[in-house]
C-alpha cells in the first residue's frame, strides 16, 4: 500500500494510517521529498513502514534551488533527516527499507554519480535512478527524457555499470521510441484520491471521470475500469503521451553496485 499524493507528512494523520494499514497486514510504502524527515525520526523509527523512499531533486543547495525554486536550507533539512534517520535506525527496525531516488534528465545526468555518492555518504540500503515522466508540463519537453535510441542516455547507462558503488544503485527504466509495450496497472493498482475518486494510477489526470469509492459500489470490477483494461489488452491502442515514458511499462529494471 502506497501512502502518497502530494508530501504525505504533512497529514497530521499519517501515522495512525500507517500503523492501521499494518493491523490489516498492508505493507506500508511512502515516497517523500523529505523535507519534514528531521521533526519526524522518532515517530518513524516506530513507525511499520517497509519502504521510506526519498526523492531528491538535487545534489546541493544550489542544484535543489535550481529545480525546485525552492530555499536551499530545505535540501539542508533533507539530507539532515536521512543522516539521521539511517543512524538511528536500529537493524530490523523500521523503516525496513530505506532508499533515495533521483529524477534522471537529459539535462542532470551529470549529477547522477553526485546523487549516488551522497547516498552512500547518508548511509541508505539502496538508491535509485528513474527517467523523467513528460507531462506535457511548460517548461520540461518531452526531449529531456530519456530514450534508449540516444547515444549519450546508453553511454551514460554504460558508464554507470563501470563505477563501484556500495550500495545497491537502480538505473532508469529507458524506453525506445517504438516501444508498444501496455501498462498492467489496471490489473493489479487502484489509485485512491482523498475525497475516494479512484484511477489505474496516481498520474491519471483527471481521476473524476472514473468514479468515486464512496459512492459507487465495486468500482474495481466498474466500466471505468474495464475500459481501461480493454485498452492494455489492444495492441492497436495507442498509448497515451502522459504513458509514453513511464517506468511502470518496462518491468526490467537494471542494477549497478551494491
Amino acid at each position: 500500500m502506497e501512502l502518497s499524493g502530494g508530501e504525505p507528512f504533512i497529514n497530521p494523520s499519517i501515522f495512525e494510517m500507517i500503523h492501521l494499514a499494518h493491523e490489516r497486514r498492508l505493507k506500508v510504502h511512502i515516497p517523500t521529498n523529505g523535507a519534514l524527515l528531521a521533526g519526524k525520526i522518532d515517530a518513524l523509527l516506530k513507525a511499520p513502514v517497509d519502504i521510506l523512499n526519498v526523492s531528491f531533486y538535487g545534489t546541493d543547495a544550489a542544484s535543489f534551488s535550481q529545480v525546485t525554486g525552492a530555499a536551499g536550507s530545505i535540501f539542508d533539512a533533507t539530507v539532515e533527516g536521512v543522516a539521521e534517520l539511517a543512524r538511528r535506525r536500529r537493524r530490523g527496525g523500521y523503516p525496513r527499507l530505506l532508499r533515495t531516488s533521483f529524477v534522471c534528465s537529459k539535462d542532470n545526468l551529470h549529477r547522477a554519480i553526485d546523487f549516488i555518492r551522497l547516498s552512500e555518504k547518508l548511509g541508505v540500503d539502496e538508491a535509485k535512478l528513474r527517467n523523467l515522466r513528460f507531462h506535457e508540463t511548460t517548461g520540461l519537453p518531452e526531449s529531456l527524457c530519456l530514450n534508449a535510441e540516444d547515444q549519450e542516455v546508453r553511454d551514460f547507462l554504460t558508464g554507470l555499470h563501470r563505477q563501484r558503488f556500495s550500495i545497491p544503485v537502480f538505473l532508469p527504466r529507458v524506453p525506445r521510441h517504438d516501444d508498444r509495450r501496455k501498462c498492467d496497472h489496471p490489473f493489479k493498482i487502484l489509485a485512491i484520491d482523498g475525497d475516494g475518486f479512484i484511477g489505474p494510477c496516481c498520474i491519471t489526470a483527471d481521476k473524476r471521470c472514473w468514479g468515486n469509492l464512496f459512492e459507487q459500489p465495486d468500482l474495481w470490477n466498474g466500466p471505468a475500469m474495464i475500459r481501461a483494461r480493454r485498452d492494455q489488452m489492444d495492441p492497436t491502442s495507442p498509448a497515451p503521451s502522459i504513458c509514453r515514458y513511464c517506468e511502470e511499462r518496462i518491468p526490467e529494471r537494471l542494477k549497478a553496485g551494491g
